[in-house]
């Protein structure tokens, strides 16, 4: 969620792209939505443009839910890889995760199909091999 969204302007010039809304929801609340109907509760959030209005969101929205903000300085300069590399020691012990961009509009029966595949012997594990950094 960090991105300045550019191509969208003057609909970004004030608000960050995944806060727009699409019909009565935005698009971060169809994503956390989604995930929660799907029994995911754990959510760490990688922040940028506009940071104040997205952790003022989320938490106005979701009082209950234990979210981990991440701010990304940089934002301006760099892509989500990088804030992937920002979220690592909060997922690194994960032994799962769903890495999500928060301005993609999705069904949420994906995170389902997601967590069932992995059910399959041979599908959704990945064996990696961890290096030195």
């Amino acid at each position: 969620a960090a991105g300045i969204a550019s191509r969208l302007r003057p609909l970004t010039n004030d608000h960050p792209k995944c806060l727009l809304k699409i019909g009565n929801r935005s698009l971060l609340e169809r994503t956390i939505d989604g995930l929660l109907i799907n029994g995911i509760d754990e959510i760490v959030i990688v922040t940028g443009y506009l940071k104040e209005m997205i952790e003022d969101f989320v938490r106005a929205t979701y009082p209950n839910l234990s979210v981990k903000f991440i701010y990304n300085e940089v934002y301006a300069s760099t892509n989500n890889i990088y804030s992937l590399w920002l979220a690592k020691p909060e997922v690194l012990h994960e032994k799962e995760i769903i890495l999500l961009d928060s301005d993609i509009l999705f069904d949420p029966l994906m995170i389902k199909i997601l967590q069932d595949v992995q059910q399959l012997p041979g599908f959704g594990r990945s064996q990696v091999r961890r290096g030195r950094n």
